[in-house]
């Protein structure tokens, strides 16, 4: 019990240590407090539309008829095509996108009208700019979709003139009817869908960098044998007296996150707030964890430890799988993907959050993040020896 006070008693010494430490550099609490909360707002700024709309194209219309007037009036209705130009020629539409001004061409050769109602199977022509590639993906929706009805609306103007009635043509246009659903997201929300990955991508990233950097200060600025023996010649409670504040502070930052995203912005959240703040918190003890693990190899070299943590923190946002399955991955970066927080973080966010399934339906998540928390214990022995013989290497 004695001994258990004592760890207590130098762990908040430690605390007060590091809180002092980052009172004296505003910088280092700015990186940590002030900018995740930056882009948290600027993110959900960017895209307060909740999708792309009105994206510029051009139009080249040879054929200039009832039918292709009609078809271009349908298309400029669209929500995310905005026809913002016309040209007499293509080659003047393609000068245009070369020069970025459009991100598509919607190209209606002469002759279209007259081979669609003679049942020539005539062809209109969708170019689009996949350099941009969300701008180009969404266009190109749009303008297949236009060509597809447009046919349809041509065989039921043939068909309504040769004396067939709507309950027969129906069946031939649309022999089987679709219903989609849109589960989680169904505003389809580009916010919902990038802000709460991005935003925690970083902020993760910044626990990374943060711990790396403020252990590898100790040894920078010769004071590591000093925090040792504040610690009891304890390395665990060396590290937890040192990452506990920085921990509450990324807490903090994601507690902000949340009531911005969740009760201002009103995002999708299918089960309580405190089980989506615990799920942060074990996303940043393992993030703490791994950033230590990290300069537990590397220890005295805080340039390659930050290094190091910098690259993997920058890769778990492309590894997490919310832009590309992981399952699709070669198995070696799969192997990479499940050893970082932020998949796990992925993973639990969509089970909890959006689909909103009992907490025990994520153990295997929740067990990693514990895991990789505790992994600076397996190197205690290198951290020992980091305190009482090795010195700063840059």
């Amino acid at each position: 019990m004695e001994t258990l006070k004592l760890a207590v008693q130098r762990v908040k010494d430690l605390f007060l240590r590091e809180v002092e430490m980052g009172r004296q550099r505003p910088l280092y609490l700015f990186c940590m407090l002030i900018a995740p909360l930056f882009f948290c707002y600027m993110f959900c700024s960017l895209m307060t539309e909740g999708a792309p709309n009105d994206l510029p194209a051009a139009l080249v219309d040879e054929d200039n008829t009832q039918v292709s007037r009609t078809i271009v009036r349908t298309l400029d209705a669209m929500q995310e095509t905005n026809i913002a130009v016309k040209y007499q020629s293509f080659s003047e539409a393609k000068k245009s996108m070369q020069r970025g001004e459009v991100y598509a061409i919607f190209y209606i050769p002469e002759g279209t009208t007259k081979g669609a109602l003679t049942q020539r199977q005539p062809k209109i022509y969708c170019y689009t700019n996949e350099a941009y590639f969300l701008s180009g993906s969404f266009l190109l929706k749009d303008l297949k979709l236009i060509g597809e009805l447009s046919g349809l609306a041509i065989t039921r103007e043939t068909m309504q003139a040769k004396g067939y009635t709507m309950d027969q043509i129906m069946p031939v246009i649309q022999p089987i009817s679709v219903e989609t659903h849109a589960l989680n997201n169904p505003s389809l929300n580009y916010s919902i869908y990038l802000t709460n990955m991005l935003v925690p991508g970083i902020i993760l990233l910044v626990v990374f960098l943060a711990t790396t950097y403020s252990i590898g200060l100790e040894w920078k600025r010769k004071s590591h044998k000093e925090w040792y023996e504040k610690a009891g010649n304890s390395v665990m409670v060396a590290l937890f007296g040192k990452l506990l504040p920085q921990a509450l502070v990324f807490m903090l930052v994601f507690v902000a996150m949340d009531v911005y995203l969740y009760k201002i912005q009103h995002f999708v959240l299918n089960c309580s707030m405190w089980r989506i703040i615990l799920i942060q918190f074990l996303s940043v003890l393992a993030s703490q964890g791994f950033a230590a693990s990290i300069f537990g190899i590397l220890a005295g070299q805080m340039r390659m430890a930050m290094s190091v943590a910098s690259l993997l923190g920058v890769l778990s946002v492309s590894l997490s799988g919310f832009t590309f399955p992981v399952m699709a991955m070669p198995k070696l970066m799969q192997a990479v993907a499940w050893c970082l927080p932020l998949r796990h973080y992925f993973l639990l966010y969509v089970s909890q959050v959006l689909n909103g399934f009992p907490l025990m339906c994520s153990w295997k998540s929740i067990a990693i993040l514990l895991t990789i928390a505790a992994l600076p214990l397996l190197f205690v022995r290198v951290y020992r020896y980091a305190f009482e013989n090795v010195d700063y290497k840059a």
